[in-house]
């Protein structure tokens, strides 16, 4: 009897250690398990962050410049403008953009339109470009005086001076031409100050407009208004990006409607002209001047075939007459005075025409941005060039 009784407490033992190792078993299991859990999630909230930081490092190209704040640099003593040769009438081909580069605190001055390749302001160099002389020319992007712009405000009035190495912006010093422009040692402080005249083309974009009223779409030419309306049409909007590649500056022409933002213009190898993906290489190298829209540095322009479809052809061949017609719906008591000096009633090169309706503006000064408004008016100017009489000098 007695060993019987050993035996049942035996076998309740074992019954009870069997029972204890399944539960610690299975409990190992469970933390195993939640310990993989919590890993994928780890896991997939870190590739997740590196998705992201890829598409931020994608959007914000430093080598890309999508939308820049277009501008003029007048004398104030007579109204004339900063040119890439000199000081000249105001118009499309005095506009000028800033533009940072990665790694340095300086800045670059780009001509806004100029075709060719060579739209930085810079110094003239000699001596196989060792040596910068004080005079100022158009020139590559990569070179140091084109990536050391030092951008200073002198009062505020909106009145800038401009510095290279150095040494500032003057007027009339180069082989005592008075609408030279060239620069001298800071030090000597009878610097030319200059004032800074916002456009709205970065708020508004604008239109390619040809001689006989119609817009270019990025591949046919059509009416600029929908039948009944006095509004052009938001997909013929169209704005200016700068993209630095191996340091030389590349301007593409973007679609500025918001749904269509990485569309630009692009061209093939047939001679084709079409909307196509920004980051193409064939949407670089456009330039607009003198009615001539071209591409490759202004080797190829385009031209209107019989059924009202783009194409490309030789410069010297022939080319459709277009110009930029911008709707100023961002325009400044500095701008309008600019547009109505007594200098811009004395040169028969630009007719301008002017509409109402509303407008507002953003101006950034001294690094600090607010808005301005005018009387609920919208101001359209369109520059119509006569080159019969033409006393300016282009890049």
């Amino acid at each position: 009897m007695r060993n019987l009784f050993t035996l049942l407490f035996l076998c309740v033992l074992l019954f009870a250690c069997v029972i204890l190792f399944t539960q610690g078993a299975n409990s190992k299991e469970k933390k195993r398990e939640e310990e993989s859990g919590q890993g994928k999630t780890a896991s997939k909230q870190a590739t997740a962050t590196a998705a992201d930081k890829k598409k931020k490092t994608i959007k914000h190209d430093p080598n890309d410049h999508k939308g820049l704040t277009a501008f003029f640099l007048t004398d104030p003593t007579d109204g004339t403008c900063l040119g890439p040769n000199g000081f000249v009438m105001c118009d499309e081909n005095a506009l000028w953009l800033l533009t940072t580069r990665p790694g340095r605190k300086t800045y670059s001055l780009l001509s806004l339109l100029a075709p060719s390749q060579n739209i930085c302001l810079q110094r003239k160099t000699t001596f196989f470009g060792l040596i910068h002389t004080d005079q100022l020319v158009s020139g590559s992007c990569n070179t140091k005086s084109a990536k050391s712009w030092s951008w200073d405000w002198v009062d505020a009035d909106d009145h800038v001076k401009l510095s290279n190495l150095g040494r500032c912006i003057v007027r009339g010093k180069h082989n005592s031409i008075s609408s030279s422009v060239s620069v001298q040692d800071c030090e000597r402080k009878d610097f030319t100050k200059l004032k800074y005249h916002v456009t709205a083309v970065h708020e508004n974009g604008f239109l390619l407009a040809t001689a006989n009223g119609e817009c270019f779409d990025g591949e046919k030419f059509r009416s600029c208004y929908t039948s009944g309306s006095s509004k052009a049409l938001s997909s013929l909007y169209w704005g200016i990006g700068i993209r630095y590649v191996w340091g030389e500056a590349k301007r593409y022409f973007f679609s500025f409607a918001p749904q269509e933002r990485n569309k630009c213009l692009v061209y093939d190898g047939s001679n084709k002209v079409h909307r196509g993906a920004c980051e193409s290489a064939n949407a670089l190298t456009w330039g607009l001047q003198h009615g001539r829209l071209s591409v490759q540095n202004g080797k190829k322009c385009v031209v209107r075939k019989g059924d009202d479809s783009a194409a490309l052809t030789n410069c010297n061949e022939g080319n459709e007459y277009i110009l930029m017609n911008v709707p100023v719906t961002g325009v400044s008591d500095n701008v309008m005075s600019l547009l109505n000096s007594p200098v811009s009633a004395i040169f028969s090169l630009h007719l301008i025409v002017l509409t109402l309706n509303e407008h507002r503006i953003f101006r950034r000064r001294r690094k600090r941005s607010w808005l301005t408004s005018f009387n609920k008016e919208q101001i359209r100017f369109n520059i119509i060039t006569n080159h019969f009489k033409s006393k300016c000098h282009y890049c």
